[in-house]
Parts: C-alpha cells; sequence; structure tokens
C-alpha cells in the first residue's frame, strides 16, 4: 500500500514540473489575439464594430443607404452604395483580418460636390456653365438669401426644391434686377416647399421669363414683392411658356397705375400661360390698391392663354372667358 502511494505522489511530481515547464509555450499557442472591424456607412447612421479573430474573415455587411442632402444634382438626386472601401481601394472580404481596419461605403451620386450647399448663385454659375449636361435639381435644406441671378443658357433646366419643409430664397439684390431673369431659352421649376420672397420698392419684377419657360409645382410660393413695376411675374415673348400646376402667387403689389400694371402676373407679347392647378390670389396694383392678379396684355397672349384648372382671382380679360 506504501509502495503504491509513494508511485502515486512520485506520479504528480512528475507531472507537475511537465506542466510547469510547457504551461508557457501551451498557453501562447492557443491564444488569439481579436482586431476590431470598424464599419463607416457615411450616412449619419452609427458605426458598427466588429471583433474578428487574428487571421479571420469578417462578414459583409447588408449594404447601406445613404439618403440625398442639400446640394445641386445633376439629374435625380440620389446617392447608390458600390461597395466597401479600406483606405480608398476596393475591400475584399475574402482578405485575412490581421490589424485594427475601418471600412467606408462608397457610394456613386449625382451630387455637384464642387458646389457648396445652399449657395445660390454658385448653383446657377454652375448650371449655366454646363447646361449642356443634362437637367439639374437643386436642394435647399436651410433658408437662404440671393442677389439676382441670370438663368440665359439655351439648354439650362433647373428645379429647385426645399427638403423636408417650406424654405424661403429671399432676395437681397438691387431695387433694378430681379431675383431670377430666365432667357435664351433656359427653363427654371420652382418645386416644393419652395418661397420666392421679394423686396420693397423695387422697380423689377421678381422673376423675369423672357423667351423662355416657368413652372410652378405644388408647394412653390412668390409673394413679398412691391414694385413700381407692372407685376411681380412677368412672362415675355412668343417663346415664353408660364405653366403652373400647383403653388401660390400672392402678396404682391404693384404701385405702377398703367394698364398693364398686375400685382401677380403679366404675361405679353405673344408669351403662353397655362395653369392647372394652384393659385394667384391676393395681389393689388394702384393706389389706393385693387386687386389684380393676372393681366394677358395682348391678342396672342390672350389666345394663348388655357386655365384647366387653379383659382385666379381679378383678371385682365377675366379668367372665365380663357
Amino acid at each position: 500500500m506504501k509502495k503504491i502511494n509513494r508511485i502515486t505522489v512520485l506520479t504528480v511530481i512528475i507531472l507537475s514540473f511537465i506542466f510547469i515547464a510547457c504551461g508557457g509555450d501551451t498557453i501562447k499557442k492557443y491564444t488569439t489575439t481579436n482586431y476590431t472591424v470598424t464599419f463607416d456607412a457615411d450616412n449619419g447612421s452609427p458605426l458598427l464594430t466588429v471583433a474578428v479573430f487574428d487571421g479571420g474573415w469578417v462578414y459583409k455587411p447588408q449594404n447601406p443607404i445613404k439618403d440625398v442632402d442639400a446640394g445641386l444634382y445633376l439629374g435625380t438626386p440620389n446617392y447608390t452604395f458600390v461597395e466597401w472601401q479600406h483606405e480608398g481601394s476596393a475591400f475584399n472580404f475574402e482578405s485575412p483580418i490581421t490589424e485594427n481596419i475601418t471600412l467606408k461605403a462608397n457610394y456613386l451620386t449625382t451630387r455637384i460636390n464642387t458646389v457648396v450647399a445652399n449657395d445660390i448663385s454658385a448653383a446657377v454659375n454652375y448650371v449655366n456653365a454646363n447646361a449642356a449636361t443634362g437637367e439639374f435639381t437643386l436642394l435647399l435644406n436651410q433658408n437662404v438669401n440671393a442677389v439676382a441671378q441670370q438663368l440665359n443658357a439655351a439648354d439650362l433646366k433647373l428645379t429647385i426644391i426645399g427638403m423636408n419643409e417650406p424654405r424661403t430664397i429671399t432676395y437681397t439684390g438691387g431695387v433694378s434686377t430681379s431675383l431670377f431673369n430666365v432667357s435664351a431659352g433656359a427653363s427654371l421649376t420652382l418645386g416644393g416647399n419652395i418661397t420666392l420672397i421679394g423686396i420693397s420698392n423695387s422697380s423689377r419684377g421678381l422673376v423675369q421669363i423672357n423667351d423662355s419657360k416657368l413652372v410652378m409645382l405644388d408647394g412653390s410660393k412668390i409673394t413679398g414683392h412691391t414694385t413700381s413695376y407692372d407685376c411681380a411675374v412677368e412672362v415675355s415673348g412668343t417663346n415664353s411658356v408660364f405653366t403652373m400646376h400647383g403653388g401660390e402667387i400672392t402678396g404682391n403689389y404693384s404701385n405702377n397705375l398703367g394698364a398693364n400694371a398686375s400685382g401677380g402676373v403679366l404675361a405679353t407679347s405673344g408669351a403662353t400661360f397655362v395653369i392647372s392647378g394652384g393659385s394667384i390670389t391676393g395681389n393689388t396694383r394702384g393706389n389706393p390698391p385693387v386687386p389684380m392678379d393676372v393681366v394677358l396684355a395682348d391678342p396672342d397672349t390672350i389666345a394663348n392663354a388655357r386655365k384647366t384648372g387653379g383659382t385666379i382671382g381679378a383678371a385682365i380679360p377675366n379668367a372665365l372667358t380663357w
């Protein structure tokens, strides 16, 4: 019995020495380092971090979605996910992870990144210079001031839209110029959530359309312009077309006493005015002020006018005859 116990004790001692001698290498061999892979979706969402074993692989997450933000876009505003990148290059998800890395989402966008967001002048300058490349959309996410703008390229097409809630463009230019002067066959569309606000004591209209096009959509508005000129919005020339699908022109005043004076809209020189929605009401002219919302100044313009919907207050000739 004592012999067996001696053998047992000796065996335990020998195994203990073996364990102590080899323990360091054993621990080193089976301890694995963890690295962190950080995913930056570049869309305002929180960073996603994933722990990966040394030499392991990281699974590709679901493709992120990025909403459009304020800025100038060529065509339809959008961001399309392309790939995850590491330090500017496409990441191979079959590559082993041997260090902490950050992967950033890369998108294809129609945004013109050289134009600062909410800068009307920069956007108009860019569109004038690049009109032939296609239709542009300007998204605003704040109220802005703007001096006189010339849209004067033949193929120019610009739509302005307010993001999330109504946005204002307040004219801060001179009394003898217009916020938007559209000519040479250009086209301006006022989309949803956009209000143009005029100035007092102007000698011009807030918007001048000369052989070009103006379109107003639901949610757009032109207001707050006081002028010694005939109107807040003038559409002039046989190639000019003002199409009103929606929106409002209201709260404008002309102190001009001439026969063509209209606080709201003056269409003249064979221009075409078509209204299918929206309203032109609450505009005045003269001293004392009397209601006058639309004036069609000549026989050709009267012949071209069409009213298939919408609301017009005081007009010459009466809108019921269009």
